[in-house]
């Protein structure tokens, strides 16, 4: 029984090495990202090895598959800008590997998702939603039909896909949204209900 316990430690412990020498920034996880996005891509070197270069990858279903995005990127390097692809998908993931003389380590980001460039999976099931005033100064207004009264969500990201505030159990065709803490600048409106984003729309704040 020690000795499985043992053996059960030390696999956990190899494990916490394969992961803990190089960690990924951004993204974490969680995050909604739009096709035609330039995402910063960055990790930090936790401990310091023999290395060559670093290696990204990407992956569209939870890490099941794995495709390069780019090899061989040079020692000095944090970062790597990233196009996102014309896809959609809950179950995003980036990599980064810590290419050494020696054993390999990764990073591995939580699951996030990519939307195509509507942000809209499937057109038909689109609705109309109309953002007043746009630019916004203090407030804007968001109208959208609504006649059956289902739930809604209303979600703002930044250009990043950083979800900043989001409005849950809108039932009427109406909400008003505050300015609050957003910083001038853009951003996007996301409208979802129970199974899927129904609209999308920019917002610029002055």
């Amino acid at each position: 029984m020690k000795r499985r316990i043992f053996l059960l430690l030390a696999g956990a412990c190899i494990m916490f090495q394969l992961n803990a020498h190089v960690e990924l920034a951004n993204p974490e996880g969680g995050e909604t990202y739009y096709s035609g996005a330039i995402v910063n891509l960055s990790w930090v070197e936790v401990q310091a090895h023999n290395t060559l270069n670093w290696d990204l990858f990407f992956s569209l279903d939870g890490g099941s598959s794995w495709e390069i995005l780019k090899a061989d990127i040079s020692l000095e390097t944090r970062s790597y800008e990233w196009t996102v692809p014309a896809t959609t998908t809950v179950k995003a993931k980036i990599r980064i590997v810590q290419d050494n003389v020696g054993d390999d380590y990764q990073g591995t980001s939580a699951n996030f998702t990519i939307l195509g460039a509507t942000g809209i999976a499937d057109p038909l099931k689109q609705i109309q939603m109309n953002v007043y005033p746009n630019p916004m100064l203090d407030y804007t207004n968001v109208e959208f039909e609504n006649s059956m009264h289902v739930s809604h969500t209303l979600s703002i990201y930044n250009t990043q896909g950083k979800m900043l505030r989001s409005i849950h159990n809108i039932t009427s065709g109406f909400v008003k949204v505050e300015r609050k803490n957003l910083a001038a600048g853009l951003y996007f409106i996301s409208l979802r209900d129970e199974n899927e984003v129904r609209a999308m729309s920019k917002l610029a704040v002055e």
